[in-house]
């Protein structure tokens, strides 16, 4: 990239996040023209289209998202280099974002947080409670849990960090015999039928001849919630449900589902202080909590 200004490159980056001059100008501090002309500019200098206009925002091009891999690289190693001017490296301060899915960041994190914030006071966490995968490659977090070994940012260090085991639970206050029986399963939405534990579902009500799941969620959360209020029955991780009072397992011969824990961690900055004690953190809080 040797030519290029960084204000234009730091530019690019904010709109390929933003998807609008509006959302960037504000993510950068500067105003809409200063972004329309910083990306004119470069687009001249590298004589190639780096965005699209959609109805949903600009969207990089091909040459675009080629071209932006290599300006995420740079900023990586940018923001390392003055870390390293600035003792940063050595010192737990900064933000760092965390994505996982809701149930993980609600159960298992937030519950071990505050000691961990109160111990590292300029230290600032950003929980991200987020179903789809956000990328570590565009920034989108710095750390991510997932429940599947990672098919994507590859480029990121994984590490499995635990096993998530299911069973089947029910509202602790369902004592009659027949409700429990006829206790509707809860599953997940169409979009979401290649879960294992909705697949776990599926192929147990077939094979067993129950009605149809007649309630259907797209988050393990308002799943938890639905067991709580007593609406059906469905699968949680046993370390969560059997720490939930209003819940209680139902016996079955063997674990229907077992899942695994990764954490990513960006490469780049994983040496970083703050990234140290907190990927220690989350290990810990994951342990502690019994996966």
């Amino acid at each position: 990239m040797q030519g290029q200004d960084w204000g234009d490159l730091r530019i690019a980056l904010a709109i390929s996040r933003e998807k609008t001059f509006a959302a960037a100008a504000r993510l950068l501090g500067v105003n809409e023209s200063t972004i329309s002309r910083h990306l004119a500019r470069l687009e001249r200098q590298l004589d190639a289209k780096i965005f699209t206009k959609t109805p949903d925002g600009f969207i990089p091009t091909q040459a675009g998202i080629d071209f932006l891999k290599f300006v995420e690289v740079a900023e990586l190693q940018i923001e390392a280099a003055e870390n390293v001017v600035k003792g940063e490296n050595y010192r737990v301060a900064g933000r760092i974002r965390i994505t996982a899915v809701p149930i993980i960041i609600n159960q298992v994190l937030v519950p071990a947080l505050k000691p961990f914030t109160d111990k590292y006071r300029d230290l600032e966490v950003e929980l991200i409670a987020e179903a789809a995968d956000l990328s570590l490659f565009r920034r989108e977090a710095d750390i991510a849990l997932r429940l599947a070994r990672p098919q994507k940012d590859m480029q990121a260090i994984s590490q499995r960090i635990g096993i998530l085991r299911y069973a089947i639970y029910q509202s602790r206050d369902l004592v009659d015999e027949a409700e429990e029986k006829n206790l509707p399963w809860i599953t997940y939405e169409n979009r979401m039928e290649k879960l294992p534990q909705a697949k776990w579902i599926a192929q147990h009500v077939e094979e067993t001849c129950l009605d149809n799941p007649k309630i259907f969620v797209n988050d393990a959360e308002t799943l938890l919630q639905c067991l709580k209020h007593g609406v059906g029955k469905s699968l949680l991780p046993r370390n969560v449900g059997d720490k939930i009072p209003e819940l209680k397992r139902i016996k079955n011969e063997i674990d229907p589902v077992a899942r695994e824990m990764w954490m990513l961690v960006n490469s780049d900055l994983r040496e970083l202080q703050r990234f140290k004690v907190t990927i220690d953190w989350i290990k810990s809080s994951v342990k502690a909590f019994g996966f």
